[in-house]
């Protein structure tokens, strides 16, 4: 009994064979490069976290930011959190803190993580009375301008409620439809407790 050979019946199974070792040799030469990419992540947290405890918070911060995005976890959060505390950048220390409570609360419940969420809750708690804030108030023609647009350090913001901010300069400019512009610089300090 003769069995037809054809092209296809040859280069298929061959092709497998190519592809599934191409693949397996792929998969081993990986994997040591997953270990160091791992290696790196780490040692860039660890670097934060060194620089940290050497109360050197700019350090601590530009590398806590890189490690938020390769190795992301509640510890570079928490001390991406208390860097910009440190630093004066008091609203979005609070926002990381928030973010980190939350992300604490949804995780497993054991007494550590329980210990945990207190001590971020203790320092949210601590930091939100030194947030300044700042309220833009009007006169009656402004109010009664329907195309005045107020921005604050380049963001769009409405007058009608206090808006956190971080101590320090300020700069609001009130602009109406027929390109009028009035400029307002403000120096804000923490709010003393």
């Amino acid at each position: 009994m003769r069995i037809p050979v054809t092209w296809e019946t040859v280069i298929r199974p061959a092709a497998l064979a190519l592809f599934v070792s191409y693949w397996s040799l792929s998969a081993h030469a990986q994997a040591p490069d997953d270990v160091a990419v791992r290696a790196v992540d780490q040692g860039l947290v660890q670097s934060g976290l060194s620089a940290y405890q050497r109360h050197d918070y700019s350090a601590a911060l530009t590398l806590l930011k890189r490690a938020s995005f390769t190795a992301p976890s509640l510890t570079v959060r928490l001390y991406l959190a208390r860097s910009r505390a440190q630093l004066g950048q008091l609203v979005a220390a609070a926002d990381d803190y928030r973010s980190v409570v939350s992300a604490s609360e949804t995780a497993a419940n054991t007494a550590n993580t329980r210990s945990l969420i207190e001590s971020e809750q203790d320092e949210l708690a601590q930091l939100r009375p030194r947030i300044p804030s700042v309220e833009i108030t009007l006169g009656d023609a402004e109010q009664r301008s329907h195309n005045l647009r107020l921005v604050l350090d380049g963001r769009l913001i409405t007058y009608s409620a206090p808006i956190a901010v971080d101590p320090g300069h300020h700069e609001v400019i009130a602009s109406d439809a027929d390109g009028e512009q009035s400029r307002r610089c403000v120096e804000v300090g923490e709010v003393d407790s």
